[in-house]
């Protein structure tokens, strides 16, 4: 950029000295003609100015056909408009006298509004210098300022107003332009090794003339102020006109042709990269097409069902064999262009659809049906081409790895059951026995007692036997309850009870029982009247069975019933805070013959209690729930549906 700026903005100093030369012999054929004749001199040196600026115009438009640059454009503009000026100054003032008040008016107007006209062309040239192509905004910007300028300069001059303040107002509108065209010109040097800024001589002459001008203007010596100021000025337009016929005319190959030289460069370096790259193209194409040939055999060849699929359309692209071998079709062309829910009738098309939107790697696995026959099919989405948004779907059938999967888990469920009955046959043998022999000792011991007369240690062994018996009969009731929930033989007899009082009557009569154990038993309760449709029967059944549960797994405790109203609720809670149970069993807890792996087997039980409990719970149309922590207790909650009204 700093080239072309110095390409356009200086000249070397032999061509200014040149210019000098020529000048000087111009200058005394000039003052010959002053000495004889002032006005002829004046005339002769307006037509020489109105020459010099139609020249520059004439070159500046040519030379903006070519070099791709506002200056020269701003610069055939601004030199019309300045030519078209002289050669109104020429004109008599006898035929424009109308439009001003006097000689000196005019005279002012016509000497004073050129030097704006050029100001303003410096200030757009250096503004707009550095633009490598025409700018029409500019411009018109340029002729608008004008326009706008020459407009107050008429209405100065004509409006009734005191001759100082136009004066005034013309020397301040020169002035400001002056320090602006200059607050330009310093940003570049005047003198660059062995050239010159041709464009700031021109302004420092333009100023020169126009400071004589304005200084003799008004005195007896205005004739010879404005010869000084056209010498100056014609020394001005001499060195711009020399030095644009310098650039444009003596150097073409340098200035004017000089873009499109470079140009002609660029386009051979251009294409010659092209005639490289045409090469290479050919040479990757080639390279595509083999590694196009190699996959699509790959493609092919794969043993899985694979297809291409557009997510635009969900439209098949392409396909191998065996996924035409899959549809029992027989070629390509009955696959191709399908859409894949019309070839393959997907169970769950929304999931597939998802996956394809969100335009994500993923997989599905469910049933679809292909020529009326139901497979269950794992369907692996992999993204193909994220550009063209395609996708690689490959299929696998898992029909027979699902049958498999069914046959071992149903095998696995036979030997997990005979496991958990072979369990439940150790246990229930051991809590049979252990029971009986009890019960069998204490009948052998009380005989010798009654002998001996010690009738307070068989009330205690008839105590014992008591529990014992209470045990096994809530054993076989337990026993005879899974036997009927199994065959759904077991039905509730629904009434209406007061459920604080049934709970409460029959915890009472189990209250020395738990005792017996060191465990201290609380009933609460929110109401003494809340009625339940329930089973009396069951209700006994399930606060027995956890009741029994609460006192196995709780060593010198507490154990609380607790029942509350939660509006149309029910909740009878049993509170403990035994060992716990494991996080893990909670969710297997009320299955059948489910046994906690951590206990001993002096606390483990059948594994049919709260099997039982939590079905007779639902037969009554209730909910039963289990927190628990170990070595904290555990909560289980009872929740029925509230009677409509109470009795």
């Amino acid at each position: 950029m700093e080239n072309k700026i110095s390409s356009i903005l200086y000249t070397s100093i032999n061509n200014i000295k040149k210019f000098i030369i020529i000048y000087f012999f111009f200058l005394i054929f000039l003052i010959n003609i002053f000495l004889i004749n002032s006005n002829m001199s004046e005339y002769l040196v307006h037509i020489l100015f109105s020459i010099a600026c139609f020249s520059i115009m004439l070159l500046s438009i040519s030379t903006a056909k070519f070099v791709k640059n506002v200056f020269f454009s701003l610069s055939g503009i601004a030199f019309f408009l300045i030519g078209l000026f002289n050669i109104i100054h020429m004109i008599p003032l006898d035929s424009i006298n109308n439009l001003f008040y006097s000689k000196e008016l005019k005279s002012s107007v016509y000497f004073s509004y050129p030097i704006v006209l050029e100001l303003l062309y410096i200030i757009f040239s250096f503004r707009h210098i550095e633009m490598t192509e025409i700018d029409t905004i500019v411009k018109r910007r340029y002729i608008f300022i004008n326009m706008v300028v020459f407009t107050i300069f008429l209405g100065i001059y004509n409006l009734n107003i005191n001759d100082k303040y136009r004066v005034i107002a013309v020397y301040f509108i020169i002035i400001v332009l002056t320090i602006w065209a200059i607050f330009y010109i310093l940003r570049y040097p005047i003198l660059k090794k062995d050239e010159i800024n041709y464009l700031s001589i021109y302004l420092i002459f333009l100023i020169t003339s126009n400071l004589v001008f304005n200084f003799l203007n008004n005195t007896e010596y205005r004739d010879l102020g404005m010869f000084i100021a056209n010498i100056f000025k014609l020394f001005a337009y001499g060195i711009f006109y020399f030095s644009m016929v310098e650039k444009l005319l003596n150097k073409p190959y340098k200035i004017l042709f000089k873009d499109l030289y470079l140009r002609n460069n660029q386009l051979n370096y251009i294409n010659e990269k092209i005639l490289e790259k045409n090469n290479q193209l050919e040479n990757f194409q080639k390279y595509i097409k083999d590694r196009e040939n190699m996959f699509r055999s790959l493609f092919d060849n794969i043993p899985l069902p694979m297809i291409i699929v557009s997510n635009h359309n969900s439209r098949i692209i392409y396909s191998n064999k065996r996924f035409v071998n899959l549809l029992k079709l027989k070629g390509l062309k009955q696959v191709i262009n399908k859409n894949i829910f019309d070839v393959v009738n997907i169970e769950d098309k929304n999931k597939i659809g998802d996956i394809l939107k969100k335009g994500y790697n993923g997989s599905y696995e469910g049933v679809a049906c292909i020529n009326n026959i139901y497979l269950n099919l794992e369907i692996q989405i992999f993204t193909a081409n994220e550009d063209e948004d395609e996708y690689i779907l490959v299929f696998k059938d898992i029909s027979e790895m699902k049958k498999l999967e069914i046959m071992k888990n149903k095998v696995e469920k036979k030997l997990l059951e005979e496991r958990m009955r072979n369990d439940f046959l150790s246990n229930i043998t051991h809590d049979l026995k252990t029971p009986i022999n009890v019960i069998y000792s204490s009948v052998q011991l009380q005989k010798l007692l009654i002998e001996n007369g010690n009738f307070k240690t068989i009330k205690k062994y008839n105590f014992i036997n008591k529990e014992n018996c209470t045990t096994l009969i809530r054993l076989a009731n337990n026993l005879i309850d899974v036997s009927k929930i199994s065959y759904d033989y077991l039905k509730p007899q629904i009434e209406k009870y007061n459920i604080v009082e049934l709970i409460e009557d029959f915890s009472t009569s189990l209250v020395d029982y738990i005792k017996s154990y060191n465990i201290n038993f609380t009933f609460d309760t929110c109401d003494e009247e809340i009625y339940v449709d329930c089973d009396k029967e069951f209700m006994e059944r399930i606060i027995l069975n956890l009741l029994s549960n609460s006192i196995k797994y709780t060593e010198n405790g507490n154990i609380q019933i607790i029942i509350k109203i939660y509006y149309d609720k029910v909740n009878i809670s049993i509170i403990d805070d035994g060992c716990g149970m494991e996080e893990e069993f909670i969710n297997q807890a009320f299955e059948r013959y489910s046994m906690e792996s951590s206990l001993n087997n002096l606390s483990r039980g059948t594994g049919i209690g709260l099997y039982v409990v939590k079905s007779l719970v639902e037969l009554q149309g209730g909910n039963i729930f289990i927190k628990s922590k170990i070595n904290e207790g555990t909560i289980v909650c009872l929740e029925f549906e509230r009677s409509i009204t109470d009795e």
